[in-house]
């Protein structure tokens, strides 16, 4: 963990939700009140030595990004779903549908695995004709399934309300660098450019990414990405971890034709962030 993630995981609900409140005041009258984000500023700038814009920076577009990713969003409440289904009387669990497929034909069948979709009749007629014998799986449909798991005499006909909540989820956006070039290197190369080991969750392979700098950010700034996933705008549309972020090579600094620039080390496997 860099020293800034470091400081940022140090921060409590309580500083979060001051900081979260600061940063609002400051995006409505452009003023930041006195508060968490200045003393987390300033702690930055005596703990790191980084200059203290740029620690102000970090510190402010952090607020909202450390809340999205420890607090969910304020559920609110949806439609509610009502269906006519078939209940089990030994253990109250409502019957499912599942569809598989058998002698080249759909097979519907009531079933109690949980990640099938809940049975749903139309009507009372509807319940009458699953219930009556067991339907052969040549003759089931969605709308007459056989009884499957359950014996026929274990099931009640139940009217069910089913409500849902939703809630909108709180992310952050996908990190991106501008990269400029991309390759494939040995381990031992990667350990020369970051100048130390590289611990990897991987297979220990490695490509780097010669990366521009956003505008006014520095090397150490930076940093900050080491240990995220993060996306490259050239590299096959994938997420990739950083394991280190490094002074680009004299041999590669006219690649970033006179733009300020950093090489990424990061893993060869692609991961799903």
């Amino acid at each position: 963990m860099n020293p800034i993630d470091r400081i940022l995981s140090e921060v409590t609900e309580d500083q979060l939700r001051a900081m979260v409140s600061e940063m609002d005041v400051m995006n409505s009258t452009t003023v930041l009140p006195d508060g968490e984000v200045k003393r987390l500023t300033a702690k930055i700038v005596d703990e790191i030595g980084m200059p203290r814009e740029q620690a102000a920076d970090i510190v402010q577009k952090s607020a909202y990004r450390l809340a999205a990713r420890r607090w969910t969003a304020l559920a609110t409440p949806t439609a509610t779903t009502e269906f006519i289904g078939l209940k089990s009387r030994k253990t109250g669990e409502l019957a499912r549908v599942h569809t598989s497929d058998e002698n080249r034909s759909d097979s519907y069948f009531l079933s109690a695995d949980p990640a099938h979709p809940y049975f749903q009749a139309q009507s009372e007629g509807q319940i009458r004709r699953v219930l009556i014998a067991p339907t052969p799986y040549y003759n089931a449909t969605n709308d007459q399934p056989g009884w499957g798991d359950f014996e026929g005499s274990d099931l009640v006909p139940v009217r069910v309300r089913l409500s849902a909540t939703i809630g909108e989820l709180a992310m952050e956006p996908a990190i991106t660098v501008r990269t400029v070039h991309v390759r494939d290197i040995h381990a031992k190369v990667a350990r020369g450019y970051a100048g130390r080991e590289i611990v990897t969750d991987g297979q220990g392979s490695f490509v780097f990414w010669l990366a521009h700098r956003p505008d006014g950010q520095s090397l150490e700034a930076m940093k900050s990405l080491e240990g995220k996933n993060v996306y490259s705008e050239q590299d096959a549309l994938t997420f990739r971890k950083v394991y280190a972020v490094c002074e680009v090579p004299e041999e590669w600094v006219p690649e970033l034709k006179g733009k300020p620039g950093a090489l990424l080390i990061a893993s060869e496997h692609r991961y799903d962030d």
